[in-house]
């Protein structure tokens, strides 16, 4: 992922079906604050694979907020009856921009 885009991250859990849960899904780096996204997350659910699918949206400044390199990310789960869960870490690569600001369609803002 590049800095100061708006990816849509995309995780796969196999065994859940998360549709029912409350789910975060968490972004650290050192030396940074973590960010957590839970409210604009969407879940799907694959009952033949039993893979719940986990669409995270970022903004451009979410990803400008992150340094070039490594990122780790983690989701965890929390379904009405009180049973959470977290999954394993993951990494993912942040590359950086040459032009490390937030942009629109009508120029730098």
């Amino acid at each position: 992922m590049y800095q100061g885009t708006t990816p849509s991250v995309i995780f796969e859990i196999k065994g859940y079906d998360l549709t029912s849960a409350k789910v975060f899904v968490s972004f650290k780096q050192t030396g940074k604050d973590v960010l957590t996204k839970s409210e604009d997350v969407q879940v799907g659910y694959d009952e033949d694979t039993t893979i719940s699918t986990i669409v995270c949206p970022l903004t451009q400044e979410d990803t400008l907020d992150m340094k070039r390199g490594g990122v780790t990310a983690q989701i965890r789960f929390i379904y009405e009856d009180g049973q959470a869960y977290a999954t394993n870490k993951a990494v993912i690569e942040v590359s950086d921009v040459i032009y490390p600001v937030v942009i629109s369609y009508g120029g730098a803002t």
